[in-house]
């Protein structure tokens, strides 16, 4: 992977969940400190970024894993060590705190040289850690810094320099349609999701994109930590479950995350052992992959909301189809008392909708621009299609305006798909000049203008182009419409043409 500049922060004494108001600095503004600790999450580029800091300053990079082994070695005197990988070597052990003495051990042992150690953020015990390395620092001073997120500058530049990708800004744009757009911002995600959509091959729909960019990102790519803590291939989909459990328990009581410590636990954060799930194990195994961050030492929160209603919802479409969850008791938890979705929760009851197909109607019938907007609806039956349709002119009856507040058009596109041709059709041409059917039309050709290329329908939309009883708007989008279908046709805008001479 290229390589870029990486910013990192200060994070505060104190502990506080706000980083000290300071910019971000690249890590070689911190080289004259005798001693850093740089915290990240998974997948980061800690390690990318450790070795280039050695090999720049001429300093010594080593594992933590061997500096305990070994102890001492001639090429580590005299040099500033880049210590990598603290939480590799507390992953397999039963008492944290003795792989970590050994590092002090060495250190003590070398002199107290100056030295640089770097760690998973859920793997870092805060001030007890800091406290401690300060005796081995040569001026009794630990700084903890935090690798900043990359930058979409940063994302651009990499996939730039990547064959793997033939165009960034399309890459970028595919990743924001399916909301996906800030798990790039981690470099290994970043290179497991150009891997993953290799040549552009993206997959046929968005609920697809989700479930693999959740495979992908579950997965230990350090060997390390696999060694340390498996002693057989863990089951990706115990995981998947267990993530999915932990959303779905954050989610619906409204908090932000969990406290991985009795200690660390607040309202907000309660503690991740009063889950209640059968395996505590899982949930303290799941909480270090890359499906959750650390955003306040030993405390975490799920990579991306998106993410973690994906995951809500498909443990708990799991439970509905094959545990007997009573799917009143799902509905009762995510609606108000007018029987309508809460505003907090419509991504989670969106692809409730796209994951449940037995219970998909009730939830459609509570929310159907939300099941469009946050959810995916390309794989619904045309049945199901016509549900939702129904539930958009019912909103548009109440308020033609209804999408005012979520003008978003481009996941309207997962209703247009062949099946619904003639839905549309008859929706376009009917006489009905209502508000309430115009909103709904202008549903429709937000759909065609993202989704499959009607080009049977291009008459129909010239006609509406032609007449003035449409909202102007509506006429705006079906000239775009058949654009876009015109242009399939290697540039034969023959419809265009002739509205252009007649205008003319």
């Amino acid at each position: 992977m290229h390589l870029v500049k990486r910013t990192c922060t200060e994070v505060p004494e104190n502990g506080s969940s706000d980083l000290i108001q300071v910019r971000s600095q690249p890590l070689s503004a911190h080289q004259q400190l005798s001693a850093y600790v740089l915290l990240g999450d998974p997948g980061a580029g800690k390690t990318t970024v450790f070795e280039q800091e050695a090999s720049r300053q001429d300093a010594c990079y080593v594992t933590a894993r061997d500096l305990v082994t070994y102890e001492d070695r001639p090429e580590w005197h005299d040099k500033i060590l880049f210590i990598d990988g603290l939480d590799e070597i507390r992953a397999g052990s039963l008492d944290a705190r003795t792989p970590f003495d050994a590092i002090r051990a060495s250190l003590e042992k070398l002199g107290r040289p100056h030295f640089r150690l770097s760690c998973r953020e859920a793997d870092w015990f805060g001030t007890a850690d800091q406290e401690r390395l300060r005796s081995v620092s040569p001026d009794g001073q630990v700084t903890i810094l935090h690798l900043d997120p990359l930058t979409e500058a940063d994302i651009v530049e990499i996939l730039n320099h990547n064959p793997r990708v033939s165009n960034a800004n399309e890459f970028m744009q595919w990743a924001e349609q399916r909301g996906l757009n800030e798990l790039p911002t981690n470099p290994q995600i970043l290179d497991m999701l150009v891997k993953a959509v290799a040549d552009g091959k993206w997959p046929g729909t968005r609920k697809q994109t989700f479930e693999l960019a959740c495979q992908t990102i579950i997965r230990e790519h350090n060997q390390e930590h696999i060694e340390a803590t498996h002693t057989q291939p863990v089951d990706e989909n115990q995981q998947i479950n267990a993530a999915g459990f932990l959303c779905a328990a954050q989610l619906i009581a409204g908090n932000t995350g969990y406290a991985l410590t009795n200690d660390m636990a607040a309202d907000d954060f309660p503690y991740l052992g009063d889950a209640g799930y059968e395996k505590m194990e899982l949930l303290l195994d799941v909480a270090r992959t890359k499906l959750f961050k650390t955003p306040i030492e030993g405390r975490i929160t799920p990579v991306h909301r998106h993410v973690a209603e994906y995951l809500a919802a498909r443990y708990l479409a799991d439970r509905i189809d094959h545990a007997g969850l009573p799917i009143g008791r799902i509905l009762a938890l995510i609606t108000g008392e007018d029987g309508v979705v809460v505003t907090e929760l419509r991504g989670l009851s969106a692809w409730l909708a796209a994951l449940c197909m037995k219970q998909r109607i009730a939830i459609i019938d509570r929310d159907p621009l939300g099941v469009v907007l946050y959810g995916d609806v390309q794989d619904f039956n045309p049945q199901d299609k016509r549900r939702v349709l129904d539930g958009l002119q019912r909103e548009a009856a109440r308020y033609p305006w209804f999408r005012s507040a979520h003008w978003t058009a481009s996941p309207f596109g997962a209703l247009a798909t062949p099946d619904m041709e003639e839905e549309f059709r008859n929706i376009l041409t009917a006489p009905d000049r209502s508000e309430t059917h115009q909103a709904l039309a202008d549903c429709v050709l937000d759909a065609m203008a993202h989704g499959t290329r009607f080009t049977s329908l291009s008459d129909t939309l010239l006609n509406i182009i032609r007449d003035a009883t449409w909202w102007p708007g509506i006429r705006r989008t079906a000239l775009e419409v058949i654009h876009r279908n015109d242009e399939s046709k290697e540039g034969e805008n023959f419809r265009l043409k002739v509205l252009i001479e007649d205008i003319r």
